[in-house]
């Protein structure tokens, strides 16, 4: 098994600690970041974007061949983090615990740590898996949705309401087969930098 210890936020940093523990580079062009995964290690990207008002997404598209796993372990609060799983399989665990989430084709399972408690992420070899992650900064989006909690259910109102990550969140279910399309045209887009 491979373990890459991430210690850094924003994605930009995250992209460079997978890029030295891979012993690669990585490319940017207007604030996407992207690298290849090293033929050794097996096969497909990692690429990541950093949007306004605390939002990025960090897309997985590989063909490992062996067990890697991604642990983000950093000393402050991290970001809420809607999984997506577009192909294979997932493995999600929440650092200091045991317990392990499965997450299949077509799930989505939305995961927030305590305190300062990481995410592991554990992707199983010989499966190509495609992983989009929506990575949500908890002060910066809570500035900018504010006013719009008061309209959410009250498990999401208080999910963005933690921005100190007093309690662990973890919630799993289907993605809708539109947003399927969208994940799968933000994938298949040939466009560059401003039409992407």
């Amino acid at each position: 098994m491979i373990a890459i210890k991430v210690n850094s936020l924003p994605i930009a940093e995250v992209i460079d600690d997978i890029a030295s523990a891979f012993a690669t580079t990585y490319s940017e062009s207007c604030g996407e970041f992207y690298l290849d995964i090293p033929a050794h290690i097996g096969e497909g990207n990692i690429r990541g974007i950093n949007f306004d008002g605390g939002m990025g997404i960090i897309q997985y598209d590989c063909l490992l061949k062996e067990t890697v796993e991604f642990q983000f372990t950093l000393n402050e609060v991290h970001p809420l983090k809607f999984l997506y799983c577009l192909e294979g399989s997932l493995h999600h665990r929440f650092e200091n615990y045991e317990e392990v989430h499965e997450i299949n084709h077509y799930q989505e399972a939305i995961v927030a740590s305590d305190f300062f408690n990481g995410h592991v992420l554990q992707f199983r070899p010989n499966v190509h898996t495609v992983v989009n992650s929506l990575e949500i900064t908890r002060k910066e989006f809570h500035k900018k949705v504010r006013c719009e909690l008061v309209t959410m259910a009250e498990i999401l109102q208080n999910l963005f309401n933690d921005i100190d990550a007093k309690k662990s969140f973890y919630h799993e279910g289907f993605y809708s087969l539109k947003l399927a399309d969208l994940f799968k045209e933000m994938q298949n887009f040939e466009g560059k930098d401003f039409l992407k």
